[in-house]
């Protein structure tokens, strides 16, 4: 918990974004699942709380119940061969069960996943040892090498087979997620959140080995008396080995009024006309934003001044994810490009006029005097005013959430490579009339003729947005229209007008009528997994309450 080596894969205190905090009440979960279950095993019943609590880990966090199976077939394998039916068939029950209970949260994020946007990350390790040998962790490795030594000592020989296999029972998880730290960027997921498992697990074995060998060399009451020593030298080293955290804390949990710039920040907010269906905002990646206490500050802006902004908390979000980050690189001296499968481009006011326009943007925050300089000399963007390290500026453009699509169209194939084509696309987007779209299966030819057909330069259009969809108006029904919006397959014209993922990963459509609104709905497949997890609810209630009998695996 007190490892101060990292701050941000999880499980320790310097982890407090949303997904750590999931992480390790996921840790509290798993370890009371496998309680649970190891009791339901050795009763040979069906645990119903084993059941709750692994579902609850798959609620919190994936990284966490990646493991669980590793851990089933550890019970399994460790099982004597007599109690190899009753065990297997509690395992399989028991993980049936877990995931239809979950199935309402696990079906639509998997399935949701095609319309986000990977993110395989290898961290930038100063030394991925440091994690492993930081002081506040010594004590565990010495621990382990005591321990290690005395369970070859005379009086444990006839305790050592149980020892050993539980010993191992430990060591399998721990490595195989070892072996995980360096398959997951292979599956597009984040090498370092797998060391968080391995610190942790490895102070399991270390606790179970140093408790195994108490409870055989000493009497109960010595073991109980040297728990509270060893708990305050615990307390103890690990106060004594925590530099940042009391510094890191304050510095997060002042709250923003509490930091330097919160004034000024604040008068830039209100100097915004608020609304989301407000044109967006892009600003400037720099660590100076950090002095208001986050250099991510900005994605706070629907908070703050109720405007959208091209980046989300959530880095992958959606599949337009790559070109938002690829304009804010134009517009930043040090550019985040976190996704490493597109390419990162050079700073440039070139063509930003026309991507604020394609991306629904008309104000920039700007940071460096490089910027500064280039949103003066950009010819389109005005100065709003100076707010402590930032300057706003404002689009003359009249921005608006869709337009009219004609020029030239061509269909590509939606398979592996239409993300890269439409990055590219827009990689070299520069105002032209040369739209691509992909074939879902939905074919696309009628609707690529008529962006090709149409001869109307502009109409007046509408667009209204809200926390549950979008309305939409137009002077012009049965011509083809973008919504800058990321596609989803999800996201339905209420007047039936089919949707069409167009570039640079937007929606096409040709309305039907003058007014229609957008909705996210769901899909058969997402009502159909929340039916399954309400019926195996109810399921495990009635057999609770009125047939426990039928949660024993013992031949009657």
């Amino acid at each position: 918990i007190y490892n101060e080596s990292y701050s941000m894969w999880g499980g320790n205190t310097l982890s407090t974004m949303a997904g750590q905090f999931a992480h390790v009440y996921a840790f509290c979960f798993l370890f009371l699942a496998l309680g649970f279950l190891y009791e339901g095993l050795k009763e040979k019943r069906l645990s119903i709380w084993g059941v709750l609590f692994l579902s609850a880990v798959a609620l919190s966090h994936a990284y966490v119940f990646l493991i669980v199976p590793v851990f089933f077939a550890c019970f399994f394998v460790f099982a004597k061969r007599s109690e190899w039916a009753s065990y297997f068939k509690i395992l399989v029950a028991v993980g049936v069960l877990s995931l239809l209970l979950s199935m309402w949260f696990i079906y639509p994020m998997i399935d949701n996943n095609k319309w986000t946007t990977p993110l395989p990350m290898v961290w930038g390790f100063n030394g991925i040892l440091e994690s492993f040998t930081s002081a506040v962790v010594i004590p565990v490795w010495v621990a382990l090498a005591v321990c290690l030594v005395l369970i070859w000592i005379r009086p444990l020989k006839i305790y050592r087979k149980t020892i050993v296999r539980h010993l191992i029972f430990w060591m399998v998880p721990t490595l195989v997620y070892c072996g995980l730290f360096f398959v997951f960027p292979k599956i597009g997921l984040v090498d370092a959140r797998a060391i968080p498992q391995v610190q942790l697990f490895l102070c399991v074995l270390v606790g179970y080995l140093a408790g195994a060998i108490f409870e055989k060399l000493v009497p109960r009451f010595v073991g109980v008396a040297l728990v509270l020593p060893l708990l305050l030298g615990m307390v103890w080293w690990a106060d004594a080995h925590v530099f940042n955290f009391p510094n890191w804390a304050k510095w997060n949990y002042e709250s923003w009024p509490k930091k330097r710039p919160y004034l000024e920040l604040m008068k830039m907010m209100a100097s915004m006309r608020p609304g989301f269906s407000e044109p967006r905002v892009v600003f400037e990646h720099n660590d100076i934003s950090n002095q208001s206490g986050t250099i991510r500050v900005f994605e706070m802006l629907p908070y703050f001044a109720s405007r959208s902004t091209t980046e989300s908390l959530y880095t992958q979000a959606s599949i337009l994810s790559p070109e938002a980050f690829h304009l804010q690189a134009e517009v930043s001296m040090t550019p985040s490009c976190p996704f490493r499968d597109f390419r990162c481009p050079q700073r440039s006011f070139a063509t930003v006029r026309q991507k604020f326009d394609l991306l629904a943007v008309d104000h920039l925050i700007a940071i460096t005097d490089e910027t500064n300089q280039r949103a003066t000399n950009s010819g389109f963007l005005n100065r709003v005013g100076n707010f402590g390290p930032w300057t706003l500026y404002k689009s003359i453009d009249n921005i608006r959430y869709a337009k009219i699509l004609k020029g030239q169209a061509r269909v590509i194939p939606y398979d592996k490579n239409w993300r890269q084509e439409f990055y590219s696309w827009f990689d070299n987007y520069s105002g032209e009339e040369n739209w691509l779209v992909a074939n879902m299966g939905n074919d696309p030819s009628s609707f690529v003729q008529a962006i090709k057909n149409n001869q109307i330069e502009d109409c007046e259009i509408f667009v209204k947005m809200d926390f549950f969809g979008f309305d939409f108006k137009t002077s012009c029904p049965g011509v083809p229209h973008l919504i800058k919006v990321a596609y989803h397959d999800n996201l339905k014209a209420q007047d039936g007008s089919p949707a069409y993922l167009v570039s640079p990963g937007m929606i096409g459509f040709v309305p039907q009528s003058n007014e229609t609104r957008f909705t996210f709905g769901e899909s058969i497949g997402w009502n159909m997994s929340v039916w399954l997890s309400w019926l195996c609810l109810f399921g495990l209630i009635f057999i609770r309450i009125r047939k426990p009998e039928l949660l024993t695996m013992e031949k009657r």
